[in-house]
């Protein structure tokens, strides 16, 4: 498939090859829009560890890329089939020189809709939203500018974030990092993702992580007594930290174990040169948006947006709904190694 990109050149959208692997990624990198989920890197991570099939597209003019779409196919008996342009991640949007680029870049993830038979495709975009797709906004995630000098940070952050410090400083919690605790970071996350009444990746996911990513992947925990009570991963990339995921014992989010081990991240970040910490994704309004809003940082929202197949709605993933409710309260209540068996096979397949 070709489109003019100007009078004296062309462009072309083609399937993503291994060949085109490095200019891929030195794409990404310069891109001012990128994020951790557009290297190939997030792409090794879902196929070597989700099983989910590749079908990402590059536009390219000759030898040189001008725009890239992460697309991968997820499939599932129980939630049935759909094209993301990056499970398991936040935000990942089109990248593209102009605007004409990234048109035919979604032109041609609907021809390869139509291909695949697949309901939808979902584009997880951050901040700007798809010109003429229907979108969802629930979501969104909190942004917090960083600087050179720490102190300087820290001044402007809530008077209840400067009382979690002063909480786990007398409840003797110390902050750690290292992929050697990336066994005590997953029984924190599992098991809080247990209580809260969600299905958990497996620990093949995040070890495929730490492998894919490198030192760019940061593993965090909280101690107490040499004794794990909180953990998160983040991955940094273009001046970004960004949470991935995270868990902590309820007494230990009591003594502001999380609030903590942010704001370790934080200075090491300043000192390193890093301009941005993102808390991560929440629901507006939600508990977890509530708590973000306390580091006075910026929200930015996720505007997913969708082509949709003949007749097809929007796809439902409202938390808020009473299926998921229902489905919360039940996992909850489900036996912790049952959970722990079952959780990874339902959360590969969810979209």
């Amino acid at each position: 498939m070709k489109a003019s990109k100007s009078e004296a050149s062309e462009f072309e959208v083609v399937p993503f090859e291994q060949s085109w692997r490095d200019r891929w990624d030195a794409y990404v990198i310069a891109h001012e829009n990128s994020s951790y989920s557009h290297l190939r890197a997030w792409a090794d991570v879902l196929m070597n560890s989700l099983g989910h099939g590749c079908e990402s597209l590059l536009a390219k003019e000759g030898e040189q890329v001008c725009g890239v779409l992460p697309l991968y196919h997820v499939k599932s008996l129980l939630f049935g089939r759909a094209l993301v342009s990056a499970p398991a991640a936040n935000a990942c949007g089109i990248l593209a020189d102009n605007g004409e680029v990234m048109q035919q870049l979604i032109k041609s993830a609907g021809e390869k809709r139509r291909q695949l038979g697949c309901p939808y495709v979902e584009f997880r975009q951050e901040g700007t939203a798809l010109e003429g797709l229907p979108a969802k906004d629930e979501y969104l995630t909190t942004v917090v500018s960083l600087e050179e000098e720490s102190e300087n940070v820290r001044k402007r952050i809530s008077k209840k974030i400067k009382r979690d410090f002063n909480r786990s400083k007398r409840d003797g919690l110390t902050v750690e990092n290292g992929h050697k605790y990336l066994d005590d970071f997953y029984a924190q996350y599992g098991a809080h993702m247990h209580r809260l009444g969600s299905p958990q990746f497996s620990k093949q996911f995040f070890k495929a992580i730490v492998d894919a990513f490198g030192d760019k992947a940061e593993v965090v925990v909280v101690r107490q007594n040499s004794r794990t009570v909180a953990g998160n991963i983040a991955i940094h990339h273009r001046g970004r930290i960004n949470n991935l995921y995270a868990g902590a014992e309820p007494d230990a989010m009591k003594s502001g174990a999380v609030s903590l081990f942010c704001w370790e991240q934080i200075e090491r970040g300043c000192h390193n040169g890093m301009r941005e910490y993102d808390l991560g994704r929440s629901t507006a309004g939600s508990n977890s948006h509530e708590y973000k809003k306390y580091w006075h940082g910026e929200d930015v929202p996720y505007r997913y947006a969708y082509i949709l197949g003949d007749g097809e709605p929007l796809p439902d993933k409202e938390t808020n709904s009473m299926r998921f409710q229902l489905a919360s309260k039940a996992w909850r209540k489900m036996p912790k190694f049952l959970a722990e068996w079952l959780g990874p096979r339902i959360v590969r397949a969810l979209h």
